[in-house]
């Protein structure tokens, strides 16, 4: 990571603690800290792609990556919808644990509730 951070131009940490990180890392080179956002000149609101329902919904915008931790919801989701009958999870993402938690929906018999 040392060298990397060396030859690169201008380092960009997703927060403080990162940029911390990258500078104790490499002294003398400063990492920039720069929080996600949303640049709403671009981004404008349009009409819901899910249609509401009746129940409760649940919306997990992640990665699927294993340091993620999206598992673990997955896990919980028949323990949550045995104390709420109507709750549905959407999923927005995609990565490598994706065909794993699919499979682990299935599994655990929560595969018509989480899309």
């Amino acid at each position: 990571m040392r060298v990397l951070v060396r030859e690169a131009d201008h380092v960009f940490a997703t927060s403080a603690d990162l940029a911390e990180l990258v500078n104790g890392v490499a002294p003398g080179v400063i990492a920039e800290s720069m929080t996600n956002a949303v640049d709403a000149s671009v981004f404008k609101r349009r009409s819901p792609a899910l249609q509401p329902g009746t129940g409760m919904r649940v919306v997990v915008p992640s990665r699927l990556h294993p340091v993620k931790g999206v598992r673990f919801f997955v896990r919980a989701m028949p323990e949550i919808a045995a104390a709420i009958p109507d709750i549905e999870a959407v999923l927005v993402g995609d990565g490598p644990e994706r065909e794993g938690l699919e499979s682990l929906c299935a599994e655990l018999g929560v595969a018509e509730r989480i899309r």
